[in-house]
């Protein structure tokens, strides 16, 4: 699947938007960490998944990622 990135995240990776295979939340995580580093692995601690617009717990194994229109991992932002 398609998963895009940004920020931190994206620069990690070295791409906007990479291939994972991956089927659950978590598993993608690991995916991640494991393609892209050290400095991917601790970015992804304080990371945020959505899957389909909803934000989804990165140790949550519930949710079904090939059922998935779009993933999106984002790293925490401020605003105001």
């Amino acid at each position: 699947m398609r998963v895009r990135l940004f920020a931190a995240l994206a620069d990690a990776a070295g791409a906007r938007e990479v291939e994972v295979d991956a089927a659950t939340v978590p598993a993608l995580l690991a995916a991640l960490a494991r393609d892209h580093g050290d400095l991917m692995a601790a970015r992804l601690g304080s990371a945020t998944v959505y899957v389909d617009r909803e934000p989804v717990a990165g140790d949550d194994a519930s949710v079904d990622l090939a059922a998935a229109a779009e993933v999106v991992v984002v790293p925490p932002f401020a605003g105001g």
